[in-house]
Formats: structure tokens, C-alpha cells, sequence
């Protein structure tokens, strides 16, 4: 179906990213959906980016230029630590307390007053901790909340004290979202799955706006003759670290007798102090890195074993496009649309992931096979140019609505 054509009215508006993720190096799958966004809108849109970061950082380091933004700002966001006894009051908030922790009065004073010089038209918060923010925003300003990842939050099951903070934790969720979506004028989200669970706490319907990657690239990978994993993933965030860690610790200490050379590559940001993992022999951590090209194309097949987390894979994604052999667990290919034996290999415990390892480090054919029809999908439907119409119409039907409702304070 051909794009619906914009008002003349809608376009080149200015619209305004509030983003937990600066987004400039791209280096995990949030900052590229924003990236994503930013390219797709700022064709027709001048767009002003605030970037809601660490304290620390917010006062003391100046941020990368971002292409594609006319103006950008920097803005502390509190840190939320479900730990920190600090914290433990906001257990007896109505509201979830990341929710709390994450909220500052004088940071929404500080927005309202960028959006309000900037005249914006729209603001679109790249998670769930900018909903209050974006609810605090004037009622002239259309409101999109982006991602919001609410799966974990549906289902209460588990020991019988684990349901009863599940529990409440959902109940805290489900007020939350629906007293804010009422304000909003739309909610995207990156898979059908997640669509249902932001239904299921809210009563709205989200607009599934897939993840992608920019675009193919040019060459894809050749099978190499080395037994080199890889792994893209930040382990300052937790379930990156407790993937890695099991896959050393319960897989590659069984491979590792049958192939000398095998050796894995973690890339992204490493944790201060660095975990034990760190000084492993079979573990290289590069940190953050202007390019994973190289990487791609140096390996030998690319390993997802997430136990847990949300979202759609945008590693997975990256993978696919320069059609490496993939070994994945079901949760590390979550809300794509990957057949087991088709595109990829498919195992969950340390049993199948050791199978599943062996047989593509063996089986070049194989490997070949899963790669070719992986790079094939995502040329097929997730690049770029699959949703930059689809963002705009979204912002523009979100103004559109905006204008006709005359705000709603």
C-alpha cells in the first residue's frame, strides 16, 4: 500500500525526542531505534533532541553531535537502583518505583521550557521512564511514547512471594498506564507480542513499528576458518552480563577441549570494575567500538543466550543482515519473525546451545544455508526504508489528532 500523502500543515514541524539513551556512538539496539526514528523524521521534521542522562554526566561531559538534529540538550535523569536503600521508600508509591526514582520536577520544568521556546509540535519519549514527562508537557504538544516494554510486567507467576510483588508490580503498572495513555496520542511498540501486553495493562492498543537496521550491508559474510563467537551486548546492563557468564561458565568450557582456538568477543560497554568474566581465557571484551563491521565478518557464527529482558533484538537483527550462521535462545529471538532450521538455530539449555554450536561450527554448509536465508529477511522487511514512512505518518496523525482534540491540559 502506497503511503498516505502528509497535510501540507504537518510537515516540517518540529518535533522533539526526549531520550534515556543519548544516541551518538550507536552501540546497543535502543540508541539505533533512535537513531531510526531521528533519520525517518528528520526529512521533514526539524528535530530537537534531549538527551535525559546519568547526573554525573549530564553536568560534567559534553555529548556527541548527532547528525540529523538541530538542537540538542543534555538533562539529568535520577538514576533508578532497585537496590539502593535510598530507594526503598518508593515501594510504598502507588506509582512503579522506577517510575518514581526516575522523576524530576525541575527536569520536566527544564523540557517544558526547550519545547516551549522550540514551539514543538510533538514529543516522542524513547521508554517508559519518560511517560511522566511527557504527560507533564503542555496540552498543545502531541505525546508519543515509544517502546515502552511492558511484557515483564503482565503475567504474576512464580513462588508464592515472588507472585505477591508481581503482582502488585502489575497493579502499580496497570494504574499507571491507564490514567497516562489517555493523554497520550500514540504508543509504538516493536512486536505483536508487545502490542498485546501494553494492551492487556492499559486498554490501548500500541502501534507495532518493528526494529531494523539502517540498511544491508554491501558484502556479507564469508564462512571463516577460525572457531571465533561473537556476541554484541553491553554487560553493564544485567541481562547481557548473566547471558555471557552462562555461556562461558555451562557451553564453552564443554567446546573448548575440541577446539582450541575458540574464543568469544563481547563488544559494548564493559561495567567499572569489570566483572570477573573480564579475565576469562576464553572471553574477549572490547568495549565500545566506532565499528562492528570487522567483527561481523571476522567470526565464525554469532550466539545469542539471553535468559532474559524485553524488546525485539536489533543484535539479532545486525546478524542476520550480513547473514552470519546464528545460534540463539528463544528469549535472544523474542518478536521476530525466525524459523528454527531456517534462519537460525534455536536452543535454550546449555545441552542444546553446546548441540547447536558444534553442529555450525562443523557444518559449513549449513552455516551458509541459515545465513542466506537470515540476510534474505532482513532485506525483505527490516531495513530502514520499511518504517521511515510509517514514523512519519505516526507523528503526523499524532498532530493531527492533537490539533483536533484542542489539548486536553
Amino acid at each position: 500500500m502506497a503511503p498516505r500523502v502528509l497535510p501540507g500543515h504537518f510537515r516540517h514541524a518540529r518535533v522533539a525526542l526526549l531520550s534515556t539513551w543519548h544516541p551518538e556512538p550507536v552501540d546497543n539496539g535502543r540508541k539505533q531505534r533512535t537513531r531510526i526514528i531521528i533519520d525517518a523524521l528528520s526529512s521533514e521534521h526539524e528535530v530537537i533532541l534531549i538527551s535525559l542522562v546519568d547526573p554525573a554526566t549530564a553536568t560534567g561531559t559534553r555529548l556527541p553531535e548527532v547528525p540529523g538534529v538541530a538542537a540538542q540538550f543534555q538533562l539529568p535523569l535520577p538514576v533508578f537502583e532497585a537496590r539502593a536503600l535510598a530507594g526503598l521508600h518508593h515501594a510504598f508509591s502507588r506509582l512503579p518505583r522506577s517510575i518514581v526514582a526516575t522523576w524530576s520536577p525541575e527536569t520536566s520544568r527544564q523540557i517544558n521550557q526547550i519545547l516551549s521556546s522550540y514551539q514543538v509540535a510533538a514529543a516522542i519519549g524513547t521508554d517508559l521512564r519518560t511517560l511522566r514527562y511527557l504527560t507533564s508537557l503542555p496540552s498543545s504538544i502531541a505525546r508519543i511514547l515509544d517502546e515502552p516494554d511492558v511484557s515483564p510486567f503482565v503475567n504474576a507467576s512464580g513462588a508464592s512471594r515472588g507472585r505477591l510483588r508481581a503482582r502488585a508490580r502489575k497493579f502499580k503498572y496497570r494504574g499507571l498506564l491507564d490514567s497516562a495513555t489517555r493523554r497520550l496520542d500514540a504508543v509504538a511498540v516493536a512486536s505483536a507480542r508487545e502490542s498485546e501486553a501494553f494492551r492487556a495493562l492499559s486498554g490501548a492498543t500500541g502501534s507495532v513499528i518493528a526494529n531494523v537496521v539502517p540498511a544491508l550491508p554491501r558484502n556479507g559474510w564469508c564462512p571463516t576458518s577460525n572457531a571465533a563467537l561473537l556476541y554484541t551486548g553491553a554487560l553493564t546492563y544485567a541481562p547481557n552480563l548473566a547471558a555471557v557468564e552462562f555461556l562461558v561458565r555451562d557451553v564453552l568450557a564443554a567446546i573448548a577441549p575440541e577446539y582450541p582456538d575458540l574464543q568469544l568477543t563481547v563488544t559494548g560497554s564493559v561495567p567499572v570494575p569489570e566483572p570477573a568474566i573480564a579475565s576469562h581465557p576464553l572471553v574477549n571484551l572490547t568495549g565500545n567500538t566506532p565499528s562492528l563491521d570487522s567483527y561481523y565478518r571476522n567470526s565464525r557464527l554469532f550466539v545469542i543466550p539471553l535468559q532474559a529482558g524485553t524488546g525485539t533484538r536489533i543484535k539479532l537483527l545486525e546478524a542476520m543482515s550480513y547473514g552470519m550462521p546464528i545460534v540463539s535462545t528463544r528469549k535472544g529471538a523474542e518478536g521476530l519473525p525466525v524459523v528454527d532450521g531456517k534462519h537460525l538455530l534455536l536452543a535454550d539449555s546449555a545441552n542444546e546451545l553446546i548441540g547447536a554450536i558444534l553442529l555450525l561450527l562443523e557444518d559449513r554448509d549449513l552455516s551458509s544455508r541459515l545465513g542466506t536465508s537470515a540476510r534474505k529477511l532482513v532485506a525483505e522487511r527490516f531495513t530502514a526504508k520499511a518504517v521511515d514512512d510509517v514514523w512519519r505518518q505516526l507523528v503526523a496523525d499524532a498532530i493531527a489528532q492533537r490539533q483536533e482534540r484542542g489539548g486536553d491540559g
